[in-house]
């Protein structure tokens, strides 16, 4: 799409070309660091109030410095630039407690008054979140996950639209002292991100903030969870990420083992585990993304970025360089607008 940055006032919207998608990425992160030169790391303290709110009330509602140092870091990570995306991520992990992010335990990932609850004291984990509360209306019946994911007994619905089978998840959670998904009291798995495990289709339920988040066998359907965009776990394997990247191989492995150890399992060396082989450790390393961002809409992004450091898959890496990665033009829009090109891989 063309990047615009300015009104027009006189009612007129000029044809204008689309603008090429790097330049897009510069604008924002110059944006994005002329504001971090103003933004606070809270909003409010005992003595000083922001619009009458203490500053854990705007956590996850406003950007303050972290977050757009979070963005700014996502952003360079996308460009290939990750040496910027390790110093932006050292950054927020340096200066967490500044406003007060915390690793979050597997109960306050799961519950339905943890993380993505949003009134509650969880959200300090939050980096970046955007509130969706029932209690200030803002709950919707359509446009969560939960919509799609969850199914009896949390919701009135027999099967979900969307699911992770069984074999996927023996799969991905290969490790059963694993805590998202793994084995409880040697018998019995444990139901932190699925329920009805028993059943031919388990129900992903590690998110599921109906209404207020006591809800249980809704009617209704009504979902008031927040939109996490990132948290402490996701700029601290990001930052492993960029570091591997970065020929730090064993820098990356301690940042690494900062999840692995919250999540249950035993800490790994670079190695005994990964031969001293950095492509090995880059792969571990985006399958542990997988395991603790599911649901949170990171996968895509995560593969596509996977595959430019691994180049592994010529298939993929023919998308990626073709633009096939990204959404087709509305042939709307090109009929509105005869300056625009479609993207050359849906021609």
């Amino acid at each position: 799409m063309p990047l615009v940055t300015y009104s027009y006032d006189n009612g007129t919207f000029p044809s204008m070309p689309r603008t090429d998608a790097q330049t897009v990425l510069s604008y924002a992160k110059a944006e994005l660091l002329t504001a971090i030169k103003d933004l606070p790391y809270q909003y409010g303290t005992q003595t000083n109030l922001y619009y009458g709110s203490y500053g854990a009330q705007w956590q996850g509602k406003l950007f303050n410095k972290l977050s757009a140092y979070s963005v700014l870091a996502h952003i360079c990570a996308w460009q290939g630039n990750y040496a910027e995306a390790e110093t932006y991520s050292a950054f927020i992990i340096d200066h967490a407690s500044e406003i007060n992010a915390k690793y979050t335990s597997i109960a306050d990932l799961t519950s339905e008054t943890g993380l993505f609850y949003s009134n509650t004291s969880v959200k300090g984990s939050r980096i970046l979140g955007f509130n969706f509360a029932h209690n200030d209306n803002e709950a919707t019946q359509s446009g969560h996950l939960e919509q799609l994911t969850l199914a009896y007994p949390l919701v009135q619905k027999s099967y979900p639209e969307i699911y992770i089978s069984k074999d996927s998840l023996f799969s991905i959670f290969a490790n059963f002292d694993d805590l998202r998904f793994g084995i409880m009291d040697t018998i019995k798995y444990s139901s932190y991100y699925v329920q009805n495990l028993n059943e031919e289709i388990p129900v992903f339920s590690k998110i599921k903030i109906i209404q207020d988040g006591s809800a249980k066998d809704n009617d209704f359907g009504v979902f008031g969870s927040s939109i996490v965009f990132t948290r402490l776990e996701d700029i601290t394997l990001l930052r492993a990420e960029a570091l591997c990247a970065l020929n730090r191989s064993t820098e990356a492995v301690s940042y690494l083992n900062m999840i692995r150890t919250n999540r249950g399992l035993r800490e790994v060396s670079f190695k005994k585990d990964f031969g001293n082989n950095r492509e090995n450790l880059i792969a571990e390393i985006f399958e542990e993304r997988r395991r603790e961002l599911m649901g949170e809409g990171w996968r895509w992004y995560d593969l596509v970025r996977r595959q430019k450091l691994m180049k592994d898959n010529e298939t993929f890496l023919q998308l990626i360089n073709s633009g096939g990665i990204y959404w087709p033009v509305s042939e709307d829009i090109i009929t509105a607008n005869s300056q625009i090109e479609q993207n050359e891989f849906w021609k």
